[in-house]
């Protein structure tokens, strides 16, 4: 069995970053998907790329899953980071305007300056029950990281023009 290239661990407070990633995945056999739960995260092998999926928490903070592991997370890559990573962040523009998105905010302080510092270079932000081209932009983001992992560029000019559609 080929290990996958690509690790996504995610959290979802009530399904729709589940299936957000279960959606992106589908079509991407080389990424391993991962749920983190309130237990110790394990995975097995060495990742070119590390992708972390998260809903915007209440008024604009990370699941609790997140606050409890990634301390340890970080120091579980530092031995061999990963090369790539990005961070997919979640949120409601229609009843949290105010903190959408405020995830990517709340991962900064715990990345910077680490190991997975890369994952801060690669955002994409959704709202995907009012956006009804959340499943083409987050393919794009997804499929630029794959190709940049192989040796491409990562091309953030047609990301954005995806973003913008």
């Amino acid at each position: 069995m080929v290990s996958a290239s690509i690790l996504l661990l995610y959290s979802s407070a009530r399904g729709q970053t589940r299936r957000v990633c279960h959606t992106l995945t589908a079509s991407h056999p080389d990424i391993e998907l991962v749920e983190l739960t309130p237990d110790p995260p394990a995975w097995p092998g060495r990742y070119e790329a590390v992708l972390f999926a998260s809903p915007t928490y209440g008024q604009g903070g990370l699941h609790h899953v997140w606050t409890t592991h990634l301390p340890q997370l970080v120091e579980a890559f530092t031995p061999s980071p990963p090369r790539l990573g990005g961070l997919l962040v979640l949120g409601d523009q229609r009843y949290h305007a105010r903190t959408f998105a405020g995830a990517v905010t709340a991962f900064k302080p715990y990345l910077q300056g680490t190991a997975l510092a890369p994952l801060l270079d690669r955002i994409c932000v959704l709202d995907p029950r009012q956006d009804r081209a959340w499943e083409q932009r987050c393919a794009s983001w997804v499929e630029a990281i794959i190709q940049d992992s192989r040796g491409a560029t990562y091309d953030h000019d047609r990301f954005d023009r995806s973003a913008r559609r």
